[in-house]
């Protein structure tokens, strides 16, 4: 899959009644707005800005495109017309550059903060965003675009004064680049880098919606921003996404931050997932809650404001669902026995999912649950891939799956012995997925039918989890010859790499 002009932004604090905000998205700040063609000083229904700029527009924003109240709003203007070329390509536009581009408040000499994306001096496109102290839904609202001094010094903003109120960081991805921390970022120079694989790459291209963009080839292109504190996320957040797909035959990752993400779908439909960590500054994990001895916490998940925890009881103890609306008190939802096989918590269309033996169960509520499918055999691992919902088995290592979940279900691979004997884990990572277990055998499929052996560690090998982090597939493997464990990583070219747990 290809992904194309991807516009980034980190917003933090309220909008649109929420705290903090993720967006990748440059169109979710374009209001309509019409420009009355220019007004000279002369015939000026407002105050003039300074007589050396000949030429001004004014911009009316539309009230029925604003849903809300906001101050400090960036407005995009984005038009193209023959008044803005240059003064030298037949236009009005003093500076080849667009350096003597500037905007006021309605008063027509409150200057407001701009930036420029794009502008083409011979053809009058012009892609820029204004700082508008204050939009409403009480009416129309207008600001002045001037311009048509040659001999003005250049007028846009470059302290990121645009961006300065509740955004943590703006990426327009308009950077011709290919180094390390080139990838400017507009509000706290917090700058990213683009990669190819595991080598930085210039990943521009000049065709966007917006102006210039990247194109990130869906495969092993991505953009790694450096870690702050400041993405440190402790209250209610939004993540939002603007890209241009090439196809949609499969759900893929839009922007990743740890255990959060933002995917779209073949249904068109935008997916996040989110798993609670309990985080003090000191980097020391807080105990949540404890569910005693002889449990197992085997998987967890949020639905619906709710974290909902799966766990595994011995000969002694039921394995058993929990939920948590704070995430440190927990009720019980319902048992399953004792020694029952348990885990899977899956969000996949409005449900959740999880297994207990051999028997799948949905919620769209998380207070009632339905079976949703009966296995041949006991179940042991579950993942959302491709707009299906699969679960791996053990025993015979049988692979069924469900494009609703709550119904039919159709066998799509039965694992040979010597592939693998028990589905232990799968993950989805580079658009693939992956199974393992027993066996030893990492199997990978493009189309989540055929599959193929990816990385072959050993008969007596168990890979027993498989997790993506820093743009790598990370794989546990549990050695049944020998009482340790060890973890490997995964390039994008496919080469497996050792790193092994630290002894204590």
């Amino acid at each position: 899959m290809k992904i194309k002009s991807i516009k980034n932004l980190f917003r933090k604090k309220k909008i649109f009644h929420r705290e903090k905000l993720i967006v990748v998205s440059i169109l979710f700040f374009a209001i309509s707005f019409r420009l009355v063609f220019e007004i000279f000083p002369g015939n000026a229904d407002a105050s003039w800005y300074d007589a050396d700029w000949k030429y001004r527009q004014k911009i009316t924003l539309n009230n029925s495109q604003i849903v809300g109240n906001e101050s400090s709003f960036p407005l995009l203007v984005n038009t193209t017309q023959n008044a803005l070329k240059s003064i030298w390509s037949g236009g009005r536009m003093g500076k080849v550059n667009a350096g003597d581009l500037l905007f006021t408040a309605a008063d027509g000499t409150t200057k407001l903060n701009h930036e420029i994306e794009k502008y083409v001096f011979n053809t009058g496109e012009l892609v820029a965003f204004v700082k508008i102290p204050q939009i409403n839904t009480t009416g129309d609202q207008f600001i002045y675009m001037y311009y048509g001094n040659e001999n003005a010094l250049d007028q846009w903003d470059t302290s990121g004064a645009v961006w300065t109120d509740r955004y943590e960081s703006v990426y327009h991805l308009n950077d011709n680049c290919d180094t390390a921390s080139c990838v400017n970022d507009f509000a706290n120079s917090n700058n990213a880098t683009p990669y190819n694989g595991d080598t930085v790459a210039s990943l521009y291209e000049n065709i966007g919606k917006i102006g210039p963009a990247f194109e990130l080839d869906g495969d092993n292109d991505y953009i790694k921003i450096p870690y702050t504190e400041d993405f440190d996320f402790t209250s209610d957040f939004t993540i939002e996404a603007y890209a241009q797909l090439n196809e949609l035959s499969r759900y893929s990752s839009i922007l990743d931050k740890g255990p959060f993400s933002l995917k779209v779908g073949p249904d068109k439909r935008y997916v996040g997932n989110m798993v609670y960590e309990a985080v003090s500054s000191t980097e020391e994990y807080d105990t949540a809650y404890s569910f005693g001895t002889g449990y197992v916490v085997t998987s967890l998940a949020e639905f619906k404001g709710e974290l909902f925890v799966t766990v595994e009881g011995d000969s002694s103890s039921s394995s058993s669902l929990y939920k948590s609306s704070d995430g440190s008190s927990f009720s019980l939802v319902n048992s399953y026995g004792t020694e029952v096989k348990i885990g899977g918590l899956s969000v996949f269309k409005d449900n959740i999912f999880f297994f207990a033996d051999n028997v799948v169960y949905a919620s769209s509520n998380g207070t009632s649950w339905n079976t949703a499918y009966s296995a041949s055999e006991n179940i042991s691992s579950m993942v959302v891939y491709s707009n299906y919902l699969y679960i791996g088995t053990s025993a015979s290592g049988l692979l069924y799956r469900s494009l609703i979940g709550t119904s039919s279900w159709s066998l799509v691979k039965d694992f040979a012995t010597n592939e693998i004997i028990d589905v232990k884990t799968m993950t989805v990572y580079g658009g693939d997925l992956f199974a393992g277990g027993e066996g030893g055998k990492l199997m990978i499929s493009t189309n989540g039918t055929y599959f193929s052996v990816d990385e072959d560690f050993g008969a007596t090998s168990i890979i027993t989890a498989l997790g993506v982090f820093d743009g790598k597939l990370f794989v546990g493997i549990s050695n049944e010859s020998t009482s340790g464990g060890n973890s490997y990583y995964r390039n994008y070219a496919g080469t497996y790499t050792q790193s092994n747990f630290p002894e204590y």
